[in-house]
């Protein structure tokens, strides 16, 4: 990701559209249902880190987990003076934490709809594995429906990502193809990975979240 990306995208979280302001709000309060101030929070894939700063108050510690240099550089920049917060450059797919290390997993912003279709049961897997029994396992992704398109065609331009072609299962755009999970697939990694009592949350306007249990 360019410099310019990690710019824009930060400029849009800053300045959210309208429908991320509620999104944001709604995904706080459903994130905040699953931790309390004892709990060890693991956020994977945590971009510039706004999730776990505004989680960060509710509960003992969140671990950050990226990939990406840059956006890591951007978050420590941002939040790295946070004391129960921590950015660390990991491969979501081969996690380094020992099994049973976190109170919570989540990923948000659609991540598992980055991944190739081959990798997404290791990332659910991986999520998994690292959390204790009884733990919640959460991830956010777009909703395949209309008005989430439409609202997409306005987002990725937004923070600075050109839109090639866009439709209720994916989104083709200059740093690649994002594609939207219905909720049967979400459904089949959830159950791959023996999660137990999951359901679906709606994080609205443009988010659903799905929730399984260890």
């Amino acid at each position: 990701m360019s410099e310019n990306y990690v710019q824009n995208y930060i400029c849009a979280i800053e300045n959210p559209l309208p429908e991320m302001v509620d999104t944001f709000h709604e995904e706080l309060e459903m994130l905040k249902n699953h931790c309390n101030k004892d709990s060890i929070v693991l956020d994977v894939g945590s971009g510039a880190g706004r999730p776990a700063n505004m989680l960060s108050e509710y509960v003992k510690k969140i671990v950050c987990i990226d990939n990406d240099e840059k956006m890591l550089l951007a978050a420590k920049e941002r939040y790295g003076d946070s004391a129960n917060i921590d950015f660390l450059n990991e491969d979501a797919l081969a996690l380094t934490f020992p099994n049973d290390s976190f109170d919570l997993a989540y990923a948000t912003y659609n991540l598992v709809g980055w991944l190739k279709k081959s990798e997404r049961q290791q990332l659910i897997d991986e999520m998994r594995r690292v959390a204790k029994e009884g733990t919640r396992i959460i991830n956010l992704t777009w909703k395949d429906d209309k008005e989430t398109t439409e609202f997409l065609k306005r987002y990725y331009p937004a923070i600075g990502v050109d839109i090639i072609e866009a439709d209720e299962g994916k989104t083709v755009t200059s740093k690649g193809v994002i594609e939207r999970i219905s909720k049967d697939e979400l459904l089949e990694y959830y159950k791959g990975a023996e999660l137990k009592d999951i359901n679906f949350i709606e994080v609205n306007p443009v988010w659903v979240a799905i929730v399984g249990t260890k």
